[in-house]
């Protein structure tokens, strides 16, 4: 039987179910990190397949700096095998066709014969994303809802991707989180105690920060949420600064930098700046989310 002739909305029901296992509230960002920077060579026009060799680098570090915690997180080689097995076989393709031969026991194959091996979306993909930037921008929207929004300028600066957000996040959010996790936090952060403003109302670079993120089952409440500066909110979101189950901050071993002491090392082990009512305070349950899935504690610090 013929494969049945595929439309947008099959597209963005792929895309929308491939990213990761939605019953799991652990991170999966290889394969949307993967597919992000495909789509970014569709929307610059690249050759449609392409070598893994010649991106494994570029792809390894965006886990690095976008992926889980850990260095054996950082191995893009597995989703840009795996995705192969998605939706049968239509949603990537890999040349030569028959790399399957070199399969091991867990269904991989050796990096020495991926690196030689090209991928990307099979033809009638590809004609469908190239022909459709509004198509391309809403995929983008669906895959960048799996990262912080802090982070999302990052990551498509790093793949060099412009793009709009157009499509609605597949879970509603809340209006007032912002303002009620502020004003819960006395409207400063509740690392370094900024509070400016520009005249008398007008706060700037104060922003309420989710501790478990939306995309992984987050709630736009309180409980959730911190009160950050621009900069605190960064960090956290990165996984240079967390939180424990005392309340007290943690600071990342692996940080580097003249500055970092100022900003960041001094900080460590000091207790969060909380809001009056307990039942306000973070969860365990999500600070431990947030050191198990975000937090890069280093060489020596647990999480």
């Amino acid at each position: 039987m013929a494969a049945r002739r595929l439309t947008a909305e099959g597209l963005r029901e792929w895309f929308t179910t491939v990213v990761r296992h939605t019953a799991s509230d652990r991170r999966a960002p290889h394969k949307p990190l993967v597919l992000l920077d495909a789509l970014a060579r569709v929307s610059r026009g690249d050759a449609r397949l392409t070598r893994f060799g010649d991106i494994e680098q570029h792809l390894s570090s965006l886990l690095a700096r976008f992926g889980a915690p850990g260095a054996s997180s950082h191995r893009p080689q597995y989703a840009f095998y795996r995705l192969r097995n998605d939706h049968g076989g239509r949603l990537w393709e890999l040349e030569p066709a028959d790399l399957r031969r070199h399969e091991n026991a867990s269904g991989d194959v050796p990096l020495s014969a991926l690196r030689g091996a090209s991928g990307g979306f099979p033809a009638d993909v590809h004609a469908l994303l190239a022909g459709d930037l509004a198509l391309l921008n809403g995929l983008t929207s669906v895959l960048l809802e799996e990262f912080a929004e802090s982070l999302r300028p990052e990551i498509l600066d790093a793949i060099e991707l412009h793009w709009t957000p157009l499509v609605a996040p597949r879970r509603p959010r809340s209006g007032s989180f912002r303002e009620d996790v502020l004003r819960s936090y006395g409207r400063r952060c509740c690392v370094c105690e900024f509070d400016g403003r520009l005249g008398a109302d007008d706060e700037f670079a104060l922003e309420a920060a989710h501790i478990v993120w939306h995309a992984y089952g987050g709630r736009d409440e309180v409980p959730n949420g911190l009160a950050l500066c621009t900069f605190h909110h960064k960090a956290f979101d990165r996984g240079a600064l967390s939180i424990g189950d005392d309340l007290r901050l943690l600071v990342s071993e692996d940080l580097s930098g003249a500055n970092t002491a100022l900003w960041l090392r001094n900080f460590a082990g000091r207790p969060l700046v909380l809001p009056r009512r307990t039942d306000h305070h973070p969860r365990l349950e999500h600070l431990r989310w947030h050191r198990r899935e975000v937090f890069r504690a280093g060489r020596d610090q647990p999480a």
